[in-house]
């Protein structure tokens, strides 16, 4: 596969709805190709932008799977911030670090339901992308924010 040059996921994702069919990731429940997944992210990118604007920040909590790859495809090409965090929390931990890190929504194993569609805004590559969760020095956990550019260049790199 060539490698494509984009500034933000909703440019990559364009992209590569029209450029590769072959198989990208396999869970125990389904098979996606680069182009069905490319598609299916900009379809909800657009549903979240519609719903929920831009700038919020939504945990992902799910298992290594399609769905992860998607929600959080969806969730960095609709110009919010992505932060997955590990499905086996405690619910009050996850409430706790919900608040301490200002999450605006949790996607847990699907998306609402939604079906107006508006024209997603143009990003910039330097619009924050992800946010990690980090164990911090001091054992409280702080969140690092990576932007599209930080992300496709590291990509670009391996």
């Amino acid at each position: 596969m060539a490698v494509l040059k984009a500034i933000d996921f909703f440019e990559l994702l364009t992209k590569l709805a029209v450029s590769d069919n072959s198989n990208f990731i396999k869970d125990e429940n389904s098979i996606s190709t680069f182009s069905e997944l490319a598609r299916e992210s900009i379809a909800n990118a657009k549903k979240i932008f519609a719903n929920f604007g831009t700038g919020k920040r939504f945990f992902i909590s799910a298992d290594h799977s399609v769905f992860f790859v998607e929600a959080f495809l969806s969730v960095a090409a609709s110009g919010n911030i992505a932060i997955p965090v590990n499905p086996s929390l405690p619910t009050e931990q996850l409430k706790d670090l919900a608040h301490k890190f200002k999450i605006d929504y949790i996607i847990e194993d699907h998306y609402p339901q939604m079906k107006k569609i508006f024209k997603i805004p143009e990003l910039s590559g330097d619009n924050g992308a992800m946010a990690l969760l980090t164990s911090g020095s001091t054992g409280d956990s702080k969140a690092v924010v990576l932007s599209h550019l930080n992300i496709l260049a590291n990509a670009a790199s391996v």
